[in-house]
């Protein structure tokens, strides 16, 4: 337990630190003038180029967020000519609310249609497309949030999941 006179010293040492640090910046150079420092040129500006917010993994009218990590050991993609079907499966440090949120926005993008959705510890979602079926599991975990993608093709179309 801190002792009343430790609690004040701590209090004051922390008030200090506060104000040096806040004023270090005003410092001024005694050698440059006030003049030189206006009609400097000013510092060029570098543009970093823009990180991209979301990727495609193996299907390519399925979105992600960046910060979802594909794990290519549990996952498993069936890929012949002009069909591809199977299960990727994700991870990451995000809230799972919002990536539930993020993927209900970011299907329809690509021409997903939500069909329905069972939300509670674990979420799914069901998108239909055409010929093709995409069911995503989003499932809030103690340190990360997990996510699984099948997406499959009807039964309806002899020739269902074909590319286009």
């Amino acid at each position: 337990m801190i002792s009343r006179k430790q609690w004040v010293v701590l209090t004051m040492a922390t008030a200090l630190c506060v104000a040096l640090g806040g004023c270090a910046g005003l410092k001024k150079d005694k050698n440059a003038s006030s003049d030189t420092a206006m009609t400097a040129p000013a510092k060029e500006q570098r543009y970093e180029p823009v990180k991209p917010t979301s990727i495609y993994h193996d299907f390519q009218d399925v979105l992600f967020p960046v910060e979802l990590k594909l794990d290519r050991k549990h996952s498993s993609v069936y890929v012949t000519d002009g069909f591809k079907t199977g299960m990727l499966t994700l991870s990451g440090s995000v809230d799972a609310r919002s990536t539930v949120t993020w993927f209900e926005n970011n299907m329809v993008k690509d021409n997903w249609h939500l069909v329905g959705s069972l939300k509670a510890q674990r979420t799914l979602l069901l998108f239909v497309k055409q010929n093709r079926y995409c069911v995503i599991s989003v499932t809030d975990g103690m340190m990360k949030t997990h996510v699984e993608v099948w997406v499959a093709p009807t039964l309806e179309d002899k020739g269902a999941g074909r590319l286009q």
